[in-house]
């Protein structure tokens, strides 16, 4: 969460800039991830919100994994629906049902594996399927409707979690963002705001520019918080 401050702290002028229409409320809401200036906020709140999940779910049920994890489900359908009637942004619940299904893919993963990986044909019949249902639902249905947009993500999951069962995604720059991704997420909406005059006159330049400014502002920040860190190591 410091570092989610901190970060915000940035994006307050920016916001200044580049979207005037923010009001004070936005700005100190921002902090809590109900509302956004650019930082990412939702993604912090589904964050908050599904750590409180947990921390019910496993006091109550302990051991029993499975039925913790049911109750993870089920809050997490009870707050999407919450946020809908509220009509917040779609963003903010559209992905949050894959941090119950993930729980439940780590309970049953040992089965979901033999099951898949039990000969060739079955892996490439689901993994076939699932890069066509990605592929068919983003060309044919996904703007028709938000409801759409959580199975267009489940699709393009199975495609991931199923292609590396096969295929190592193992390297240096896919470990490095892997293990940068929070900080990846959080900074990217500092040269996506400052540079957006850039995509009206050339969108692929846009985001080639927006990516290499976002890995070199991680990179700096990384520095930063290395030296921070050993500040506060020798004040101790």
């Amino acid at each position: 969460y410091i570092r989610f401050a901190v970060i915000s702290l940035i994006y307050i002028p920016i916001s200044l800039i580049m979207a005037p229409e923010k009001t004070l409320k936005d700005y100190l809401l921002s902090f809590t991830g109900l509302t956004s200036i650019g930082n990412g906020g939702w993604y912090i709140f589904a964050i908050f919100m599904m750590y409180l999940f947990v921390i019910v779910a496993f006091n109550i049920f302990k051991k029993k994994h499975f039925w913790a994890a049911c109750t993870v489900l089920a809050l997490t359908l009870a707050l999407t629906v919450a946020e809908m009637v509220l009509e917040f942004p779609t963003y903010y619940y559209n992905t949050m049902l894959f941090f119950p299904i993930g729980m439940f893919f780590s309970l049953y993963k040992p089965l979901f594996e033999k099951i898949v990986t039990k000969n060739n044909a079955i892996w490439i019949i689901c993994t076939a399927g699932s890069v066509a249902g990605f592929v068919l639902i983003k060309l044919f249905i996904l703007e028709k409707s938000v409801v759409f947009y959580p199975i267009w993500c489940f699709f393009g999951m199975a495609m991931i979690l199923l292609i590396s069962l096969k295929v190592k995604l193992n390297n240096k720059i896919i470990n490095w963002a892997g293990k940068n991704i929070f900080m990846i997420f959080m900074l990217q909406g500092i040269p996506q705001m400052t540079l957006v005059n850039l995509a009206n006159i050339n969108n692929i330049l846009y985001y080639v520019v927006v990516i290499f400014a976002t890995v070199l502002i991680v990179i700096v920040s990384e520095i930063i918080q290395r030296k921070v860190n050993d500040l506060i190591k020798a004040r101790k």
